[in-house]
């Protein structure tokens, strides 16, 4: 089995936009890259989850590997996991930038 390895691209340098945390894994049959989508936290159901929101879908997301949220929180989420919390401006950000690339993927499948 090939070692597998994984580097953060740095912020502001890859062309969804600014905060955007990809992640690339080297490993078996190249590389593959993983995308933290951006949420808002809605509701806190206990220490390690939450409910979040991205547009119109609610998740469950879990807060095992940060710090602390707060309702209405961006957080960057990914495989269920917050792995991100963003500034408030930062956040506002992202959500647009979101919305831009749903808007873009929405017209692509017509």
């Amino acid at each position: 089995m090939n070692e597998r390895s994984a580097q953060k691209t740095k912020r502001g340098q890859n062309s969804i936009g600014p905060a955007f945390l990809l992640v690339l894994m080297e490993g078996e049959g190249g590389r593959n890259m993983c995308l933290a989508v951006p949420h808002r936290i809605e509701k806190i159901l206990d220490s390690r989850r939450v409910i979040a929101r991205a547009g119109s879908l609610k998740v469950e997301a879990r807060t095992d590997l940060i710090d602390s949220v707060n309702v209405g929180d961006v957080v960057l989420v990914h495989a269920g996991f917050i792995i991100e919390k963003c500034e408030e401006k930062e956040g506002q950000e992202l959500e647009e930038l979101w919305k831009e690339v749903l808007n873009i993927a929405g017209k692509r499948q017509s």
